[in-house]
């Protein structure tokens, strides 16, 4: 796909709806702010569930002097350059489907952590300790562990 100044504020409008969110996110314009980009005179504030220290974007000096129409235009396609550099956007520059936030979750948040190695070591007193499962029960938890194929792992306190 192509996007340019025309359609780039389009295509960012998509990308922050696209976000998966809580029905009751979208309730009221306060709450639905924080998931919107949100622009100022010379600056775009992307949705909250970006990186922050990839959030804002700023207009480059030699285009201070537009109008507020291309302004926004200009900060929205620098966003979407942005988005599609940080793997937000897929190849046809489109928001990632449910499958490939699905996919990208799975390869970084539910990689196999290597095993501890058993070295015996001489205590010189004995140590307790003790072991907390965190049970997480419920619908949503249900509904994560199918979508997301955690296959019965659970949190533990040490």
């Amino acid at each position: 796909g192509i996007v340019d100044l025309l359609s780039s504020k389009s295509l960012l409008n998509r990308f922050a709806l696209s976000a998966p969110l809580d029905p009751s996110s979208r309730t009221s314009k306060d709450a639905n702010t924080l998931h919107m980009p949100i622009y100022t005179n010379n600056k775009l504030l992307l949705p909250a569930h970006i990186p922050p220290d990839q959030r804002e974007v700023k207009l480059p000096c030699v285009f201070l002097s537009q109008n507020k129409k291309k302004k926004h235009a200009l900060l929205a396609l620098a966003a979407c350059v942005r988005l599609h550099k940080l793997g937000l956007l897929n190849e046809r520059l489109l928001p990632l489907s449910d499958i490939d936030v699905k996919a990208l979750l799975l390869e970084r948040a539910l990689i196999d952590l290597p095993s501890a190695e058993k070295v015996p070591r001489p205590l010189s007193r004995a140590v307790d300790v003790y072991i907390y499962q965190i049970n997480q029960s419920g619908y949503i938890f249900g509904q994560h562990e199918v979508d997301f194929g955690s296959r019965g792992k659970s949190l533990a306190l040490f």
